[in-house]
């Protein structure tokens, strides 16, 4: 099988996508008190509440004109099967949304699909940045590895919470 040179990720782009999910990640543990405040102090709630939506739609936007640009990219990657029950799973989503917008209404019927699709967009663009850009300093694994282990502590406090703490 003839091996393909996979398309590289132009630097600034690939900084900005690192950037991008670097403040979703470090934010997230903080996003209730900041949505809160943000919402009642300054102004609308929602759009406090939708900041990571927000730039998640922006770095969707930046990887997927990217990938347009790069031959023969798409139609490798409509191939994969990873991305072909991503894709049936995202159009489900999509579906499930437009049948039950008049039940719900168009605030609480797009707040479900992002909530639904938000992991799925941030895991996207994480698999295209690391896939198609080669980071050469080592702070870059270090600050991965920071990361994951400041995931598992807020996950660990999250199950302390429900099932010791009061």
């Amino acid at each position: 099988m003839k091996r393909v040179k996979e398309p590289q990720l132009p630097p600034r782009l690939a900084h900005m996508l690192l950037a991008g999910l670097t403040i979703i990640v470090v934010l997230l543990p903080f996003h209730a008190f900041l949505s809160t405040w943000g919402g009642t102090a300054i102004g609308p709630l929602g759009l406090w509440k939708a900041w990571k939506e927000l730039l998640l739609l922006v770095m969707l936007g930046l990887t997927l004109g990217w990938m347009v640009r790069q031959p023969g990219l798409i139609r490798r990657a409509v191939r994969h099967p990873v991305i072909i029950v991503l894709t049936l799973y995202v159009g489900l989503t999509m579906v499930m949304g437009a049948l039950l917008w008049p039940r719900n209404g168009i605030e609480a019927t797009l707040a479900g699909v992002a909530m639904n699709l938000r992991y799925f967009g941030i895991g996207f663009v994480a698999y295209i940045l690391f896939r198609h850009y080669r980071f050469e300093r080592p702070w870059l694994s270090a600050a991965g590895w920071y990361m994951i282990w400041v995931g598992a502590l807020v996950a660990l406090l999250g199950i302390l919470q429900v099932l010791i703490l009061p």
